[in-house]
């Protein structure tokens, strides 16, 4: 999913499927609406600003973090 793909939408949840493994740098920032985030593919790397400025969210899930290898840490509000 590309660099800030959803930068500014209002969507509220999302799920991103499994067959996705990268991430760009802030792909969800000021989602300001979003409170819900699951993750089920095996993403290598968290990167900066991946949710900054998405202050309602409540719920990040990670259904596999076995492949994690870098997480950047301004990633979150």
């Amino acid at each position: 999913l590309g660099m800030n793909a959803f930068n500014g939408s209002g969507i509220t949840t999302m799920t991103i499927p499994s067959k996705v493994t990268t991430l760009n740098t802030g792909i969800f920032k000021n989602c300001k609406s979003l409170t819900s985030l699951t993750i089920k593919g095996t993403v290598t790397s968290i990167p900066t600003e991946f949710l900054f400025g998405c202050e309602n969210l409540e719920t990040l899930t990670f259904t596999d973090m076995s492949g994690i290898k870098t997480i950047t840490v301004s990633w979150v509000v």
